[in-house]
């Protein structure tokens, strides 16, 4: 505004154009727009001078379109094409030097090249205006991962491991966390947040991303598709996680300042040292945060430590009781064995076999293995990595299967056991026939069918059909049973006479 008053106080003592653009230190072109646009408004220049700034300015300004006088009327053709055409130098092989032939085309009294590339710049300068955003306390955590790796090397066999940085930042405060992890995959992606927020103490209202694959199954502008293990993540701890916009860094321009500050204060520093495990490497990097954490700000007398305590922690929410575990889920079909494949351990696991052919899902942690079938859950078991191995339980296998999985684990404790439940009688005449095999096996079955009798006349015949047997030369399972089919055990016997002079003296009831 003090130029335009000094043109007008200039042509009013008579100075000529030139003169008077030369005094104030303009170009000729700009005095003569301005001078076009003041007299349009029929106003003498002594009245101009007495108005106030913003009314003298609302009649100098320049209008959008009007070229005034000696202005070039060209440029408004080219900013107009401009604002068509730039953003198709984001396809490729799209040059400047294209959009320019395709303009001269269209306009072929139009700017030459060198022109062209002048304005194409200054429209690209202006669409580069960024905009200072207030991130609130406790609001959103913002992550990413380190373009740069670090390493370790296992000194039994001298083999180095690159590993990932994971960066992370509360923008509030500035407060930052970093840690190393074996891989980009969402197991470690999620176990790196993870620690993120223990580290912090609580939890922010949200978490912000990349679209990286270990986080966004699809990227997109308005509704990113997260990932399952993700979304987990989120609902365990009550936050929400958000992806930025493709190809847009500034969403999350804070992360990225803190990556870059990790360059400084963690990767510089730790450049020459030698790691020999992930844990010591993630130790070495805790003390660089302190040293991060704790530095003042520039031009300022508070440290980021001090920031988020003072003003930050307290708005974040309490993390939950227990830590997070990541949850897997994949599909499978209930094979006819009854049993389910979890490909990653290549092991079969046992699920109820009315349930064959069916489609499944299987849910697994580190150490649990689930299987849904529809809603339901079917089975629960123990995980094992065990390759190409079989978890079954009994209660999945049909009645035949089952029992031949006992036949599989007999021995002659499991049967004296058994017939000990019952009574010492049964108990001896089970050790007779166990004994009276050259291989203790090839009495098995006849141990079965004898238990079994107490299954069909009690516990009590049973053990008083093998009190009676006890006399006989052998015992067998047909004997037994013909005891018990006829009667014999329940017929009132005479009191047995002692006969204490011979073992083997046998008493009236065997000639019945």
């Amino acid at each position: 505004m003090l130029e335009i008053r000094k043109i007008l106080q200039n042509k009013q003592r008579g100075l000529s154009d030139r003169r008077a653009a030369r005094a104030v230190g303009i170009s000729r072109t700009t005095l003569l727009g301005y001078l076009q646009r003041l007299r349009a408004s029929d106003i003498d220049f002594g009245e101009l001078l007495r108005l106030d700034d913003a009314e003298l300015w609302e009649l100098a300004k320049p209008v959008a379109g009007d070229c005034g006088a000696g202005a070039d009327p060209r440029v408004s053709v080219l900013l107009a094409y401009l604002e068509t055409s730039l953003p198709d130098l984001g396809h490729k092989g799209v040059t400047r030097r294209q959009l320019w032939e395709e303009y001269r085309v269209a306009h072929p009294d139009g700017h030459g090249y060198s022109q062209f590339c002048e304005h194409v710049r200054a429209v690209l300068k202006l669409k580069k205006v960024t905009m200072t955003l207030e991130h609130h306390p406790g609001e959103v955590m913002m992550v990413d991962f380190a373009g740069d790796r670090l390493s370790y090397v296992d000194p039994k066999t001298g083999e180095l491991y690159i590993c990932e940085v994971l960066v992370c930042i509360l923008p509030h405060s500035g407060y930052t966390f970093a840690i190393a992890l074996a891989s980009q995959k969402q197991e470690d992606f999620c176990h790196g947040i993870a620690q993120a927020l223990r580290f912090y103490g609580g939890v922010p209202q949200s978490i912000l991303c990349d679209n990286l694959k270990s986080g966004v199954i699809k990227s997109n502008r308005y509704e990113p598709v997260i990932n399952a293990l993700l979304s987990q993540l989120s609902v365990h701890y009550d936050t929400t996680v958000m992806a930025t916009r493709p190809a847009k860094p500034r969403d999350k321009a804070p992360v990225e300042g803190a990556v870059l500050n990790a360059y400084r204060k963690i990767y510089a520093p730790l450049r020459k040292c030698e790691f020999h495990s992930l844990d010591e490497l993630n130790q070495a990097i805790r003390r660089q945060l302190e040293v991060l954490n704790d530095a003042l700000f520039q031009g300022r007398d508070y440290s980021r430590s001090h920031a988020f305590a003072s003003s930050e922690k307290a708005t974040l929410r309490p993390l939950p009781t227990t830590g997070f575990v990541v949850t897997k889920a994949v599909k499978a079909k209930v094979q006819m064995n009854y049993h389910v494949l979890l490909g990653e351990d290549n092991h079969f696991y046992s699920v109820p076999y009315m349930h064959v052919g069916k489609a499944a899902t299987i849910n697994y942690t580190p150490t649990t293995v689930e299987v849904h079938v529809g809603h339901e859950r079917v089975a629960v078991h123990t995980r094992s990595t065990k390759a190409h191995g079989y978890t079954t339980r009994e209660a999945h296998m049909p009645a035949a299967h089952a029992a031949h999985l006992k036949g599989m684990a007999w021995d002659k404790e499991y049967f004296i056991a058994k017939a000990h439940a019952i009574g010492p009688h049964t108990e001896l005449a089970v050790r007779r026939v166990l004994e009276a095999r050259m291989f203790v096996q090839q009495s098995f079955n006849t141990c079965r069918g004898i238990l079994r009798l107490a299954g069909q006349y009690g516990n009590v015949r049973l053990e008083n059909a093998c009190r009676m047997a006890a006399a006989a030369p052998h015992v067998s399972y047909r004997f037994l049973d013909n005891i018990l089919k006829h009667k014999t055990d329940l017929r009132e016997q005479p009191n047995p006479v002692p006969a204490g002079e011979h073992e083997n003296l046998r008493g009236a009831a065997q000639y019945q």
